[in-house]
């Protein structure tokens, strides 16, 4: 039987992967950081359509600057920053009980966490998102992407994915639907 093959570093006749100068430990050490950053984020769902609808409310706000722009002072400053503050929470909420699980062959329905609140908590987290820095920016065309980013999640993507879990999971899922409002 031939011997398996191993890269050997040539100056210590050790395996490389074993090495223990500096610049191996930092590269170690980002690589560990992104595989765990990546295993966490990989069920995080970006929305293409709400980045779109953030990128174009803010460019129309900026070439609009006094003609669809609202002064909303401290209450809409603090709003807005609530706001942001709740989306992210929801989606970093989302996102650790949901890590661990697939998206595409879902072994278990998530009832947990903000699933108990609410079906679809990172559509509401990027939502709210909208909405938060609409209300920083007092930015009309924002707050009518959020209108735009809301139905579009509510009649073409959320029914989908509801009929994708109605048939994985059947029963169990109409219960859970019974039970938990869509939004909140």
């Amino acid at each position: 039987m031939p011997a398996i093959a191993q890269s050997i570093d040539c100056r210590t006749q050790r395996p490389w992967y074993s090495r223990s100068d500096s610049n191996m430990i930092g590269t170690s050490a980002f690589f560990y950081w992104k595989s765990i950053l990546v295993n966490k984020l990989r069920n995080f769902p970006i929305p293409e359509y709400h980045l779109a609808l953030l990128v174009i409310g803010i460019t129309l706000n900026y070439w609009s600057k006094t003609a669809f722009v609202f002064t909303n002072g401290i209450p809409g400053y603090l709003t807005g920053g609530i706001a942001i503050f709740i989306a992210v929470s929801l989606m970093i909420w989302a996102i650790y009980v949901f890590a661990n699980e697939s998206t595409e062959k879902p072994g278990s329905l998530q009832t947990a966490g903000p699933y108990r609140l609410t079906r679809n908590p990172m559509y509401l987290g990027w939502s709210l998102l909208l909405l938060g820095i609409g209300l920083l920016l007092g930015s009309w065309w924002l707050l009518i992407g959020v209108l735009l980013a809301m139905a579009i999640t509510n009649f073409r993507v959320i029914p989908s994915e509801e009929k994708f879990l109605h048939d994985r999971f059947g029963d169990e899922f109409n219960e859970y639907t019974r039970s938990v409002r869509r939004w909140v």
